[in-house]
């Protein structure tokens, strides 16, 4: 289904979105921003080339610069040149939660965690409708392979890339998965094969960690996958664990979102 095209930018002149890009940067404008609980923002936004990010990888970096510095641009080699240097940039990595196609391109959404003090809990706060956004991509892993059994277990941060896998599961997928949240309002509908158990975890409420969670699941001993995503640290040790249960390295992925100060 197609929907209109994006909003003007204001109160800025509208720029061209379709003029060159360098390497694998898009530009686009916001098209919504939504607080969908106490933890979780939902940002959706609209180009003509988005439409390249339903593969590649579930990945994308979004590009927040110096205060009042362009946008990235095409130096020597095709390379990037980052106005203010590279190092004054922040990139953090998110999951394109759904894509639809429009008119003159597409809409991309993805989901931010919200946290105290957090960079981009307070670009959130502040961004409104028609603000120009720039993101590169796509990048990172893929959905899992087709398995009879999938184990999933997702901190917080990895909220919105388990959503995208539940979702994208063959109908016959048997499995459970277990997500972590900080409040009992940040659980969500997620579509998901009536054959995968879904259980929330209310962060704080339970003396468990996604580690013990990890432990917990049954895993057959043949035709399964197991996702680990969450804090680096645990992240590395479900690295080492998974292997010592048996899994192969064709079974499984363990990847890290944040990093423990």
């Amino acid at each position: 289904m197609f929907r209109a095209t994006f909003p003007e930018a204001a109160p800025v002149p509208p720029q061209d979105l379709t003029a060159p890009r360098p390497g694998n940067l898009s530009r686009a404008r916001v098209v919504s921003v939504t607080r969908l609980s106490p933890s979780y923002s939902r940002v959706t936004v609209a180009g003509p080339d988005l439409a390249r990010f339903a593969s590649g990888g579930l990945h994308f970096r979004l590009l927040l610069g110096p205060e009042g510095a362009g946008w990235p641009q095409a130096g020597a080699g095709g390379a990037l040149d980052w106005p203010g240097g590279a190092k004054a940039w922040h990139r953090p990595v998110y999951t394109c939660r759904s894509l639809t196609g429009t008119e003159s391109g597409a809409e991309l959404s993805f989901d931010v965690f919200r946290h105290d003090g957090g960079r981009i809990t307070a670009w959130c706060d502040r961004l409104t409708p028609g603000a120009e956004v720039a993101l590169t991509g796509p990048g990172g892993g893929g959905l899992p392979p087709a398995r009879g059994w999938v184990g999933l277990v997702g901190d917080e941060t990895a909220l919105p890339v388990m959503a995208r896998i539940l979702a994208a599961l063959p109908p016959a997928t048997r499995g459970h998965a277990v997500l972590f949240v900080p409040d009992p309002a940040d659980r969500q509908d997620i579509p998901h094969p009536a054959g995968v158990r879904l259980d929330w975890v209310l962060r704080g409420q339970c003396g468990d960690s996604p580690l013990d969670r990890l432990a917990t699941l049954a895993w057959p001993d043949a035709d399964r996958y197991v996702v680990f995503a969450g804090e680096q640290a645990q992240a590395v040790q479900a690295r080492a664990w998974l292997p010592r249960q048996g899994l192969g390295k064709t079974e499984f992925v363990s990847a890290a979102y944040w990093t423990a100060a």
